[in-house]
């Protein structure tokens, strides 16, 4: 392999590592404040540390979004597909199954995949125009009310622990929250002039290299919860910035179209719009599948969850064969 390509290659990795961690040092700040506040679990993990976690996706498309916004949308595309099927995938075969319940249940999932399928829709005409934008930024404003109105009235028979912060620790937590996203804005800058260069010296387009590079890398935060995930506790907050990240992708994909004044993804040879095909005719697929196993066993089979996982495998080997073909 080329000394240079791979060089970039490693840079990317490095860039990538730098910027989770910079999310993980906002989210330390997020998680301590909601809990001051006696929010439970699950809220946490569906809406904190789902949008804290979804950092590296949000500060690549602000890079991104004057230069080549395709890189991001193959990036959040990839990343809602990688939480859906790999992560959730490894999760059930890893425990057995998963039921909904308690705080999360079926209608809650299916709402959520509802709002990825129309961020699917919205770019499969290879083009994501400015009102579309708007449109998936209000469908997750209405959603994420949907499920906190479902968790206020369930709140009365659920306490969440609180916590004690003093001023010390808290002038602390905002000295690393700062650092972190003063990471999170140099990295994501370098990762984007990183990629862009990559895919001008090995020939392959930004779409796909946001698609499984950035899309695997920016979700190390959700991968590493899921590894850490042993109590049904644990489990239930995994789910939950699963469902969430995946969701808050589309909000960002939505935020894109607004900042880039519209992503056309035909521009130039199109190869951009046509390696995004694949992954959205099985991204499409796999929420249809997924909502049918939330609705008819209320619950995730470790059977179901190969199932995930295979179509993750499934669109690994299209894309590598489309490149090859090429």
């Amino acid at each position: 392999m080329n000394i240079e390509i791979l060089s970039l290659f490693s840079l990317i990795i490095v860039l990538l590592y730098l910027l989770v961690r910079a999310a993980d040092l906002i989210e330390d700040g997020f998680v301590l404040i909601a809990r001051t506040l006696k929010v439970n679990e699950f809220f946490i993990g569906f809406v904190i540390l789902s949008i804290v976690s979804s950092l590296p996706e949000l500060s690549i498309a602000f890079s991104s979004n004057d230069s080549v916004p395709e890189l991001s949308v193959g990036n959040l595309l990839g990343a809602s597909f990688v939480l859906l099927t790999l992560a959730i995938g490894l999760m059930v075969v890893k425990v057995g199954e998963v039921r909904f319940g308690g705080k999360f249940k079926e209608t809650e999932i299916i709402e959520g995949l509802i709002l990825i399928g129309l961020g699917v829709l919205t770019v499969s005409d290879g083009y994501l125009s400015i009102s579309e934008g708007l449109m998936l930024g209000v469908a997750y404003l209405f959603y994420v009310g949907l499920v906190y109105d479902k968790f206020r009235k369930k709140r009365q028979s659920d306490e969440a622990s609180s916590a004690t912060v003093s001023s010390r620790k808290v002038i602390k937590m905002f000295g690393k929250a700062a650092l972190g996203a003063g990471l999170i804005l140099v990295c994501s800058s370098l990762i984007v002039d990183t990629v862009v260069l990559l895919g001008q010296r090995v020939y392959i387009n930004e779409s796909i290299i946001g698609l499984f590079v950035l899309a695997i890398g920016t979700n190390i935060p959700e991968l590493t919860l899921l590894i850490r995930a042993k109590k049904i506790k644990q489990r239930n907050l995994a789910l939950g910035t699963f469902i969430g990240s995946a969701t808050v992708n589309i909000a960002i994909l939505g935020l894109l179209a607004i900042l880039a004044q519209g992503v056309d993804l035909k521009q130039g040879d199109g190869h951009n719009y046509f390696s995004m095909i694949p992954v959205m005719l099985i991204l499409t697929f796999t929420l249809i599948s997924f909502a049918y196993f939330s609705w008819t066993g209320r619950k995730l089979s470790r059977s179901e969850g190969i199932m995930l996982l295979g179509f993750y495998i499934s669109l690994i080997v299209t894309e590598l064969a489309l490149i090859v073909i090429r």
